[in-house]
């Protein structure tokens, strides 16, 4: 059996932490590496191959990146150096894979010796009415950016007519990132473990193969208090990102703009336009192949 582990930076509550590590232990990690990213969000996981580090200002070898994906890539690199297992893949807490067939171990394990690197491109969840915190990884709701053939933006039009005057927040329908992440061969030979990608150039190995088999569901739109604490936090500049992109610069300036002109009523009414699709406007994009239905596994409920 093809092993293989999973790596993560995180500030979040313990119970995200417990349920990563759930959903990676029952889809088969053979290693969980979880790096706390602030020693206030530093909890003990009792479960065997969970290993966990918190990373201080002297945890790293040099000053302390204000950047955060220099910290992750740090991190996720040290779990490559660190990992047992035959492959590792970096991915946020509020990301967890699926598969439409096989086990992960099988998917990997039918990799040509060729392939060092295999992309997991991402949905991202939608809800039908503002989530609660109980209701974060309960929704069967993803909205798409890649095709089947691995055609990017496909969906465009449809977004263009669900989000409507909203459209220019997102990336055709997509608050979040668009690039999903990957698994690595620990045997590649690369240096540093990618963020999203790897260059093809780092290695003889191909290091970019798609495959379908794998969805990575991010649950970018979290509940109110979350959401706002995050988008409060860039908008101060507390999360440092080496470059923002004009996306996330375009959410910040909107969600500031809301809070300035109408207050907390203001965020509110902001975080039901990040999270939510109306009913007509899901069977519509359901229809349209723009949203796709995963039914949460019971662990997640």
């Amino acid at each position: 059996m093809t092993s293989w582990a999973v790596v993560t930076t995180a500030r979040c509550p313990q119970h995200d932490i417990e349920r990563f590590v759930r959903h990676y232990k029952w889809l088969g990690a053979s290693e969980v590496f979880i790096f706390y990213d602030d020693a206030n969000f530093a909890w003990h996981i009792n479960e065997p191959n969970v290993i966990t580090k918190v990373c201080g200002d002297k945890w790293f070898s040099f000053n302390r990146p204000e950047a955060l994906e220099i910290r992750q890539r740090h991190n996720a690199t040290k779990g490559l150096r660190w990992t047992k297992a035959e492959w590792i893949m970096h991915c946020d807490i509020d990301e967890l894979l699926a598969t439409s067939s096989g086990t992960v171990s099988d998917v990997l394990s039918s990799m040509p010796d060729k392939v060092g690197g295999v992309m997991v491109r991402p949905v991202e969840a939608v809800y039908l009415f503002p989530p609660e915190e109980k209701d974060i990884y309960r929704t069967p709701f993803f909205k798409r950016f890649w095709s089947s053939s691995d055609q990017p933006s496909v969906y465009d039009a449809i977004s263009k007519k669900i989000y409507s005057g909203h459209y220019y927040l997102t990336k055709s329908g997509f608050f979040g990132h668009i690039n999903g992440k990957s698994f690595v061969r620990k045997q590649s030979g690369i240096k540093r473990m990618p963020l999203h990608h790897v260059n093809s150039s780092v290695s003889p190995l191909e290091m970019r193969h798609m495959e379908p088999r794998f969805t990575l569901r991010h649950y970018d739109t979290t509940n109110y208090g979350r959401w706002k604490d995050k988008h409060i936090r860039r908008i101060n500049g507390e999360v440092a990102v080496s470059v923002p992109g004009r996306f996330r610069e375009r959410q910040s300036e909107f969600i500031a703009h809301c809070l300035e002109t109408r207050g907390e009523d203001g965020l509110v009414e902001a975080h039901k336009i990040f999270s939510t699709l109306s009913e007509e406007n899901l069977i519509f994009g359901i229809n349209g192949g723009f949203i796709h239905v995963i039914p949460s596994e019971s662990h997640l409920l």
